[in-house]
């Protein structure tokens, strides 16, 4: 009994980290090196983890970490160096076992340059690839970034700058940035109206506005609540606002 209830321990262990972490980006230059990111809601442990790229087999904790750590809390970006690859025409598997031929043990894959590649067919029958499907040749380019949804090559993009341990410059960031004005009030002819402007998300902010439904010039701040001066009769609404991370 003891070994039966292991053995559903360890199995849900492997599902729970196939649910979690894929590759992120494959990086060319300046230095070969593989881009792992958790996208799930807890920490893993992603050191047992291996990457094949036929007849290539590295696991991660053999390799060189650049940035990061091997247990990944959510949201974070672990880059490893030690596998090779062909940077025009390869493949990159990544395992939860040393069993490469099986497709249990696969958990994220993408293939550049041509398709069929040894492991190819492994994915195609895990379900996470398809049949004839791979990557434009990415010629001098620094690397391939995975978008953060789906299994196809359509979910990559060829980039000539690398965005090694950070977010792809292909992924759309959830955006905290907001605006609102505090108070109501009515501008009479020759008088100044100030509203406070409140801010959320990383400073400095753009916001912009409009008056009477005409779009006026954007106001640039680090301050949140930030005093808006109003001296023009009209109706005034917040329209916009771009943070230093994102617009929203």
């Amino acid at each position: 009994m003891r070994s039966y209830l292991t053995l559903l321990a360890l199995t849900a262990t492997l599902l729970h980290i196939q649910g979690q972490v894929v590759l992120n980006e494959v990086i060319y230059s300046p230095q070969q090196t593989v881009e792992l990111k958790n996208v799930g809601s807890t920490t893993i442990e992603v050191g047992t983890l291996w990457l094949c790229s036929f007849p290539t087999y590295t696991q991660i904790q053999n390799m060189t970490v650049v940035s990061g750590t091997t247990t990944m809390a959510p949201g974070d970006i672990l880059v490893v160096s030690g596998h090779g690859y062909a940077a025009a025409d390869d493949e990159l598997g990544l395992y939860t076992a040393n069993s490469f031929g099986n497709s249990a043990n696969i958990i994220d894959y993408v293939e550049w340059g041509s398709t069929g590649h040894a492991r190819s067919s492994v994915a195609v029958a895990a379900g996470i690839w398809t049949t004839g499907d791979f990557v434009d040749n990415v010629g001098g380019a620094a690397s391939l970034e995975y978008d953060g949804e789906g299994d196809a090559s359509s979910d990559w993009a060829v980039s000539v700058v690398s965005t090694e341990g950070q977010e792809n410059s292909n992924v759309d960031v959830p955006c905290d940035a907001s605006a609102f004005a505090v108070g109501s009030q009515t501008i009479c002819p020759g008088d100044t109206a100030v509203f406070q402007v409140v801010l959320t998300g990383i400073a400095p902010w753009t916001f912009t506005y409009s008056r009477d439904g005409v779009i006026e010039e954007p106001v640039n701040t680090s301050l949140s609540p930030h005093p808006w001066e109003l001296t023009l009769e009209g109706t005034y609404n917040l329209v916009s606002v771009t943070d230093a991370t994102c617009e929203g």
